[in-house]
Formats: C-alpha cells, structure tokens, sequence
C-alpha cells in the first residue's frame, strides 16, 4: 500500500460518514443540476473515483471526485493562478483586488471570485461534514 494510499484512508477515516451529495460548476459560477462531487470509495486497489468521476486535483491532498468539467476548470484556474496574485514586499502573496482564496483544500491559494469560493465549498460538503 503506498504512502498516498495511506494518507487518503486516514483523511476518509477521520471525516466521517457524510452522504456524497455536492455541486460543482462546469464551466461558469451556475449550478448545473447534473454535476455532483462525490467521496471516493476505496477496494482492493485503492482508492477511485465513481464512474463518470474523476479526481478534482485542486492540491496534493485533494481527495474529492467531481465530473470532469470541474476538474478541467480547477485545473485552469490552478494554470491561471500566478495572474490573480499580488507579490508583497515580504515575499508572500495576496489575491487581487475583488478576489479571494478558493480554498479546495487547506494550503490551496488559488485565487478566484467569491462566488466561486462558495460553489467549491459547496462541493467540499461531499467530503466533510459541516454542521
């Protein structure tokens, strides 16, 4: 079993036992009805995606399934990135003007607007409980 494999068991193990139910934005800040995150199931050879799922990919611990349009727009905005951020004199960065973190994950700095800020949060619900 690799380290990853680990790491992801435990981080399931620890969340609880919340439905998958979520939503994800395709390719704009509107709800599609059809698009859902989910939580990944693990078998014999690890842990998967559903069909018709696949990993978000927002950061190394990222363990959210979505449908795939998120991942290709998580992916763009994670491509995208380096253009929302301001350098500050310290060395660190701060989101521009009007934007705010996406916060996938804990350590994700990717800035983006704050609507979708909520709708990533939303799909985070499949994964954590919120109560």
């Amino acid at each position: 079993m690799g380290r990853s494999t680990v790491i992801g068991a435990m981080a399931l193990a620890l969340l609880g036992s919340s439905p998958a139910v979520g939503a994800a934005a395709s390719t704009n800040n509107v709800l599609p009805s059809s698009a859902h995150a989910r939580r990944p199931t693990y078998d014999k050879g690890g842990w998967r995606c559903a069909p018709g799922f696949v990993w978000r990919n927002a950061g190394r611990s990222d363990w959210l399934c979505v449908d795939p349009g998120e991942a290709r727009r998580i992916e763009q905005e994670n491509l995208q990135a380096p253009k929302s951020w301001i350098e500050l004199p310290d060395g660190t960065r701060a989101c521009r003007a009007g934007l705010v973190t996406r916060d996938a994950t804990k350590k994700d700095g990717v800035c983006v607007d704050p609507i979708r800020h909520e709708l990533v949060r939303e799909m985070n619900l499949a994964l954590y409980t919120v109560r």
